[in-house]
């Protein structure tokens, strides 16, 4: 029995690591996102100088401002509660201009990757 306790022990260590490391790669992008446009982007070698930057509050510019445009008014009933690969498998029966409201919601929102992915080879005709 110990020894299938320390296997399983092992297992959930190593899924933590990647969930850690996945948390901070996605806070490392953040933050770079953050300093996107600036006059004079910070050099950044580590997550703590990433950090260190990050202490004063900045006000929300309109470009980086969640959408006006509400779940509700997209074509797909429910689309807050539909899993992506839902969402995903419908894409290529909408309009460019569903696909489009779709592209604006999702990327104030959730910025679920796949989708997003799917919108973007849909435009692109691949």
């Amino acid at each position: 029995m110990l020894p299938a306790l320390i296997e399983r022990a092992r297992q959930e260590l190593a899924l933590a690591r990647v969930v850690g490391k996945f948390t901070v790669d996605i806070g490392i992008a953040t933050l770079r996102r953050r300093f996107d446009g600036q006059a004079a982007p910070p050099p950044a070698t580590s997550i703590e100088s990433l950090v260190d930057l990050a202490d004063e509050p900045e006000p929300i510019e309109p470009a980086m401002a969640m959408s006006d445009l509400r779940a509700g008014q997209l074509v797909l009933p429910d689309y807050d509660h539909l899993p992506a690969a839902h969402i995903v498998a419908k894409l290529g029966s909408l309009t460019q201009r569903e696909r489009d409201a779709i592209e604006e919601y999702e990327t104030a929102n959730r910025h679920r990757r796949t989708i997003l992915g799917k919108l973007d080879q849909l435009r692109s005709g691949r």
